[in-house]
């Protein structure tokens, strides 16, 4: 039987004709539409980790801030104590970085694991696809490293040269001279292109090797081996993968430019009523408890609300590493390559 928005098997010799733009789509909707609550408890994890970290940060920052907000400026010496105190923050941004990572280097197979089981048809759990996923998590680790330093480590590298040149034409502009302001001036242009070139960079990059992350899970392929086949599936198909990528991000970021509208409307109201109401009956009460409630739930709406991109990359992920298989491998290839889970008595 032809899924609803696939095309229909080739017959045995024959290339296989691939999925359009509009069909890949359309399946990724019915996708998301029927395995929907599957998706988000998944990536409600992720979404969950980074939003904890960015208060976490933002916490020690004021922290780091409160005790020179009562203090009369000093000069120097009170620059440099101000300076030490959010320090403090650097190596907790460091734990929280690597934190978030590995959080996503499990989720990301997990996700894949979901995806393209039920676009083959199957039934699949979240604890499931978490237990696909950790069973083999140092080599996810070590992948999502390989895809950071492909992805991102020539950047680092650039933008550590353009801080060394940034920080000796502020050295220079500090002891009066008169080319540094010149070099100030030529510097941001040329921040700007490579910011551009950085962008493209990353895309491309992603766009050649991001399929390593499902070929990792589903054809227990190392770490090294899923960038290979990634780059081997995704050869002569860029242009159309990244037409359905840049569709997806399109509509992810109108839904959650929605969700925040409306969310920030709910808790405007919200407040306005919780004010009325506490100036009506004069009750401390309202306020002490109302608004940690709504509150709390504000801050599941918005987990909710974050976990919304993690479902809709994930899931255009999966769809477009099933079209690929198929386009490479033939009609006659497995069309179910991820092997069924050991029994749960099994060590991982």
């Amino acid at each position: 039987m032809t899924t609803p928005g696939y095309p229909a098997p080739a017959p045995a010799g024959t290339p296989w004709p691939g999925m359009a733009l509009g069909q890949a789509l359309d399946r990724i909707w019915q996708l998301v539409r029927a395995h929907f609550r599957l998706y988000l408890q998944l990536a409600l994890i992720p979404a969950g980790a980074v939003l904890a970290a960015i208060v976490i940060v933002i916490g020690i920052v004021i922290l780091a801030i409160l005790p020179h907000l009562h203090s009369k400026p000093a000069g120097l010496a009170d620059f440099s104590s101000y300076l030490s105190s959010l320090l403090i923050v650097l190596p907790a941004c460091v734990f929280l970085y690597l934190a978030v990572f590995v959080v996503y280097a499990i989720y990301a197979p997990a996700a894949q694991y979901a995806v393209v089981r039920t676009h083959r048809g199957f039934a699949v759990t979240v604890r499931e696809a978490w237990t696909a996923s950790w069973r083999r998590g140092e080599r996810h680790i070590w992948l999502m490293f390989l895809l950071a330093v492909i992805l991102a480590g020539p950047i680092y590298v650039v933008l550590a040269i353009f801080g060394g040149l940034f920080l000796l034409f502020a050295l220079s502009a500090a002891h009066s001279n008169p080319a540094a302001p010149l070099a100030f001036v030529a510097f941001m242009p040329l921040f700007s292109l490579f910011n551009l070139g950085a962008q493209i960079y990353m895309v491309f990059m992603f766009l050649r090797y991001g399929l390593s992350i499902p070929a990792c899970i589903h054809e227990d392929l190392p770490a090294v081996a899923a960038l290979s086949r990634s780059a081997a599936l995704t050869r002569n198909s860029k242009g159309r993968i990244f037409l359905v990528f840049l569709v997806v991000y399109a509509v992810t970021v109108a839904v959650i430019l929605g969700s925040e509208l409306v969310v920030g409307l709910v808790a405007s109201i919200g407040v306005i009523a919780a004010t009325l109401f506490h100036a009506i009956f004069h009750s401390a009460l309202v306020l002490f408890l109302l608004l940690p409630i709504g509150g709390l739930v504000l801050i599941a709406v918005l987990v909710a609300v974050f976990s919304l991109p993690y479902v809709g990359y994930s899931t255009a992920l999966g769809v477009i590493y099933c079209d690929q298989k198929q386009r490479i491998d033939g009609p006659d290839a497995n069309p179910n390559p991820i092997p069924d889970p050991p029994p749960a008595a099994e060590p991982a």
